[in-house]
């Protein structure tokens, strides 16, 4: 799938939309950065600069893995600055990376063999194309790492490899006009990089276009997942709270008895707001991503009345609208992990989805309340 939006629905007009790009990710400063392994320094032109290896270790895939699902994400990230790759000279290329660590890892993962620079700019823990968006992958902050590590000192060439993803934060005229060095635009993935090097830094068609298949779209899921569960978490203990007042007094065992039709449908959910709706964006109706959610949860919701059965309608009602509501909001917060929608697309669809879930919340609430006083007592199913 080949697209040239902006990245993570970022604009790319006004300074001040940049810091309000609809990615995640930290914006505060980080001031405990990751390790990188590295216990070796090389010095060059009077500069010692960490040399780092291409291969990774457990920690650190590790360390990515749970990242991905929102643990410790806050502070994953590597300190800016300058890194060697094998055993680079003057000649080596210089490639541009964010410090967002998954970042920094997916490079250096694919230089095995290659003696290569690795110049990393503050982007605030935030990916490169997130980066771009928000302003902190950009002409200013590239501009002072290179005159920061004194790259005219460590190289003998004039040239830089930023990510694709990375241009609509770079405008290349500053950057040769204040450091001398040009930009050259490398290939959209990392493991590319090798073959962009060999071809004399040119990169293919292949090489250009965005590619969003089906592992990739559930590869970043993780913390969509993670926020789900917690938001199923939260709506079970509060409907089991309220299921244990019963006709015979407050009792949690009853409760957790009276609200297992309920749990079962949150927790079902999460699935039909996050791994489904991601395997199936390119096939669901819709432009907006909260469509495409809700109607992910509503298929969700309607499978799982079917099969539970024993609840009453109005609580089928309420799981309905309910799950339907919560799928809805999730994978609208999806669209941060994509390049598909602009600054202005997310507003949007922030403003018509934001009411009607708000009411969908509002409906589904009262039907089981409804549903309560019609028993004369709060009971669930």
């Amino acid at each position: 799938m080949k697209t040239e939006k902006q990245s993570c629905g970022c604009g790319q007009a006004k300074e001040a939309q940049k810091e309000e790009c609809s990615c995640g990710g930290p914006v505060k400063e980080i001031v405990k950065f990751k390790e990188t392994g590295s216990r070796w320094m090389i010095n060059i032109a009077g500069e010692s600069i960490p040399l780092v290896p291409a291969k990774l270790t457990a920690t650190d895939i590790i360390g990515n893995f749970l990242a991905r699902f929102g643990i410790n994400r806050m502070d994953h990230a590597v300190r800016p600055g300058l890194y060697a790759v094998g055993r680079p000279g003057k000649t080596a290329p210089v490639l541009v990376s964010a410090n967002y660590k998954m970042s920094f890892d997916a490079l250096r993962k694919e230089l095995s063999g290659i003696d290569a620079w690795i110049l990393v700019l503050d982007t605030k823990g935030v990916n490169v194309w997130c980066a771009a968006g928000k302003g902190t992958f950009g002409t200013q902050e590239l501009i002072k790492r290179i005159l920061t590590v004194k790259l005219d000192k460590i190289v003998t060439h004039k040239n830089l490899i930023v990510p694709q993803l990375g241009a609509p934060g770079i405008e290349t005229h500053l950057v040769m006009k204040h450091s001398g060095f040009r930009v050259i635009y490398g290939p959209v993935e990392a493991c590319d990089i090798e073959e962009f090097l060999k071809n004399g830094m040119n990169a293919g068609e292949k090489e250009r276009t965005v590619g969003f298949g089906l592992w990739k779209r559930l590869e970043i899921t993780g913390i969509e997942f993670v926020s789900a569960v917690e938001i199923a978490a939260i709506v079970s203990l509060i409907a089991v709270l309220a299921a244990s007042f019963t006709k015979n007094g407050f009792n949690v065992i009853s409760g957790i008895s009276n609200a297992s039709y309920f749990i079962g449908a949150m927790f079902v959910a999460v699935f039909f707001s996050t791994i489904i709706p991601a395997a199936l964006m390119p096939y669901l109706p819709g432009r907006m991503f909260s469509v495409k959610g809700a109607i992910s949860g509503f298929a969700g919701s309607v499978i799982f009345v079917l099969l539970a059965g024993g609840m009453t309608r109005l609580t089928q009602a309420a799981v309905i609208v309910l799950s339907t509501t919560l799928a809805s909001f999730v994978f609208m917060n999806y669209t941060g992990t994509t390049t598909f929608t602009s600054l202005t697309g997310v507003r949007r669809e922030i403003e018509i989805s934001a009411p009607v879930m708000i009411m969908g919340a509002v409906i589904g609430t009262g039907l089981q309340i409804t549903d309560f006083i019609m028993k004369g007592a709060i009971k669930w199913n």
